[in-house]
């Protein structure tokens, strides 16, 4: 059974960095309880094998591994449809993917959606107005921020900050952990995230949770 989903943001992501096995960690779901879309391997794959690092395309080909691949059924893909639809009427930021994830979740009672996609969190509240079965993901998103807040917990700080700066792949998480400087310390980085999510629960009208739990 799946209880948490991620989308190819957040695996790519994590993968370059080599810290995707502490993923499950992180979410507190095991491993095989943690699905992604049967594109990722093909999508994510293709970048990632244009990498140098072999333990980005390590950490990769363990995820895919050990995680659940998911096919999504006729009545998902409808349903998805239908969420694009709804997205495209109000003139939001939702991709195809994000769209198949969402009715995935709703569809199979899914507990924990992770995305990496700020757009896609804060198109939530918006498109909930007009489509209001999207409800139940309220308070079940979880960010990128929430993820590596759990992985400076989790992992040690220095290391994960010199993964982290040393492939920039993501805007955020580099301001957080102070890559343009000369230090930065867990406290900072952790203070940093939790205003980050605080602006994206606000933004999203906590369709994420503006703290740092995952």
């Amino acid at each position: 059974m799946v209880e948490a989903v991620v989308d190819n943001d957040v695996v790519e992501k994590l993968s370059r960095w080599a810290v995707s096995a502490a993923l499950p960690d992180a979410l507190k779901v095991p491993v095989s309880e943690i699905g992604y879309l049967a594109t990722l391997k093909f999508v994510v794959g293709k970048r990632i094998a244009t990498l140098a690092s072999c333990e980005a395309k390590s950490a990769l080909a363990n995820f895919l591994a050990m995680g659940s691949e998911l096919e999504a059924t006729d009545e998902e893909i409808e349903l998805a449809a239908e969420i694009e639809a709804a997205a495209i009427d109000s003139e939001l930021d939702l991709d195809a993917g994000e769209s198949i994830l969402i009715a995935v979740s709703l569809k199979r009672d899914v507990k924990k959606l992770a995305t990496g996609d700020k757009r896609a969190v804060c198109s939530c509240q918006p498109l909930s107005q007009t489509l209001n079965l999207i409800e139940p993901l309220r308070g079940r998103i979880i960010t990128l921020e929430q993820i590596l807040a759990q992985l400076i917990r989790q992992l040690d700080f220095g290391e994960l900050r010199g993964k982290v700066c040393g492939d920039p792949c993501d805007k955020t998480a580099g301001i957080c952990f102070g890559c343009s400087s000369e230090g930065s310390s867990e406290t900072s980085a952790l203070d940093a995230l939790l205003s980050y999510q605080k602006h994206l629960a606000k933004e999203s009208s906590e369709f994420t949770a503006p703290n740092l739990a995952s």
